[in-house]
């Protein structure tokens, strides 16, 4: 099966069902491979199910591109994360990508469970209205490509000549207002960071009091800008990057993975008190 399997909306109940009827005794994760799903590049994964308990834990075999394997357990059941609003398989590379996330999840909450967080996506898709996008006159348009790790690029020059990154129309049931962190909601597989985002603060807002978001950025609005601009500084985190590479089976970041992220609120509320992003990484 696809590995995308373990985790994401779309497969939650398939998930859910699984282990509600069987249990897992092994699974063997592949790398890439493309043309056995549809010509898509996929990474894979075979599972072993049984209907009764043969042993105590689940194997887990890393596989390469040779065909050598390396091999560590995990206690049955204990590859699941779960939460009101999550269910996920947790299947790493090392026992020790495990614990790390395990201690993660510990004594945190998913944001979506935080009231003052509420997780969206853009919804302007420009290939539609191409005959409003233009280089100067009306709304801002922000793409994907205007989010570097931590700085908004606007205005972004595009080698596509279509994509205008301004709007001549006033579509008024996608205008957004106000302070945003904006994240890309895809990524390639191989980038070093998983996950990148920024903030759309007063510099911009200034100037672009209303603006559209592209249908390819994900956003987090917040009742406070101190919380927001904290949440920035842990997403564009090393250890945040890390969790969404071991949790997530492809390139996209979704609403769901979003909405599923562990929050320790007290690193958070630490986090907000820092006046630089300089040892960041190391705080958290």
């Amino acid at each position: 099966v696809p590995e995308m399997l373990k985790t994401g909306k779309y497969n939650c109940s398939i998930r859910k069902k699984v282990d509600e009827s069987m249990y897992i005794d092994a699974v063997g994760l592949f790398p890439e491979e493309r043309n056995l799903f549809f010509d898509a590049e996929q990474k894979v994964m075979i599972i072993k199910l049984s209907n009764h308990i043969n042993k105590r834990e689940t194997k887990i075999l890393i596989y390469d591109k040779q065909g050598k394997s390396k091999i560590f357990f995990l206690k049955k059941g204990r590859y699941i994360i779960k939460s009101d609003s999550n269910y996920t398989w947790l299947f790493p590379h090392t026992i020790m990508h495990h614990n790390i996330i395990e201690k993660m999840c510990e004594n945190s909450q998913p944001l979506d469970s935080l009231k003052m967080f509420i997780v969206g996506n853009g919804s302007y898709v420009w290939n539609q209205r191409k005959e409003h996008l233009n280089e100067s006159r009306g709304l801002p348009v922000i793409y994907d490509n205007s989010i570097s790790e931590g700085n908004l690029i606007f205005p972004f020059s595009f080698k596509n000549e279509e994509k205008g990154e301004f709007s001549s129309e006033y579509y008024v049931t996608k205008v957004f207002t106000g302070e945003k962190l904006i994240i890309k909601r895809t990524t390639g597989s191989e980038r070093s960071k998983k996950i990148v985002s920024c903030l759309i603060d007063d510099s911009f807002l200034k100037k672009y009091p209303m603006y559209y978001l592209e249908n390819h950025v994900n956003y987090i609005q917040s009742t406070s800008s101190k919380m927001l601009k904290a949440l920035n500084l842990y997403l564009n985190s090393k250890l945040i990057n890390f969790y969404f590479k071991v949790i997530s089976a492809n390139q996209h970041v979704s609403l769901y993975e979003l909405n599923s992220l562990p929050i320790n609120l007290k690193l958070i509320e630490n986090l907000s008190n820092n006046k630089t992003n300089e040892g960041v990484d190391q705080q958290i």
